[in-house]
């Protein structure tokens, strides 16, 4: 009988979900127990589109035996995606020990349209959790200051959406945003440092102007 063992699976958000495996278990049945515990108790319609990917983390970064491509020469594992009926015994096999890996589960593969996973609505909100985050901590230095504070500010009208134009035009402040919540929440540290208070205040509101008939999940489709 295989020895069960323990496992954290990450989320885009630094959580995980932990659980017992064995080395016959395969890498869709690790996500499949995930989705269920986490997102969903049915099957969902794109649970076909999850996958992991791992990471070494250990104090060795050479991999003695990975192949890629069909070569024999060694490789530096930053992040690889696991086949969906490879084992955990062949995963160990490859990558080394469980405890030098981080597996990630991340939303793989997409349909064509935005409006076609909107009806799957735990895969659609984890694609925006997992966008928005890879968006502020690995691109948002990238894109046009104007883009990034009209993302921000439909990430703001997302988390007000229950509050009426009016109301919100009262509620959200610079002032409010930094105490409260903290604006690197909403935007990159470039556009903070590079603009006053009054400017990105009235920036803000402008965009918030525009987008305040929209609902949450229209707010979420524009960001995507």
């Amino acid at each position: 009988m295989d020895k069960n063992t323990f496992l954290k699976i990450y989320f885009p958000n630094g959580s995980f979900h932990g659980l017992r495996y064995t080395s016959s278990t395969t890498v869709a049945e690790l996500i499949r127990i995930v989705l269920k515990g986490r997102l969903s108790s049915y099957e969902l319609f794109y649970h076909l589109s999850f996958a992991l990917r791992v990471i070494y983390v250990g104090k060795e970064h050479q991999i003695a035996n990975l192949r890629i491509s069909s070569s024999s020469e060694k490789a530096n594992l930053t992040d690889k995606w696991l086949h969906s009926n490879m084992t955990m015994e062949k995963v160990q096999r490859i990558y080394g020990p469980i405890e030098e890996l981080k597996f990630d589960l991340r939303l793989r593969y997409f349909p064509q349209s935005i409006d076609a996973l909107s009806y799957d609505k735990p895969t659609f909100g984890y694609f925006y959790e997992q966008l928005r985050i890879d968006y502020m901590r690995l691109k948002s230095e990238h894109v046009s200051v104007n883009e990034a504070i009209e993302l921000g500010s439909l990430e703001i009208r997302k988390l007000f959406k229950d509050l009426n134009p009016t109301a919100l035009d009262k509620k959200v402040n610079v002032d409010y945003l930094e105490k409260e919540l903290g604006l690197k929440r909403f935007f990159p540290q470039s556009v903070i440092d590079s603009h006053k208070p009054k400017v990105l205040r009235k920036a803000i509101k402008a965009c918030l102007k525009k987008y305040e008939g929209l609902a949450e999940e229209e707010c979420v489709k524009r960001f995507c």
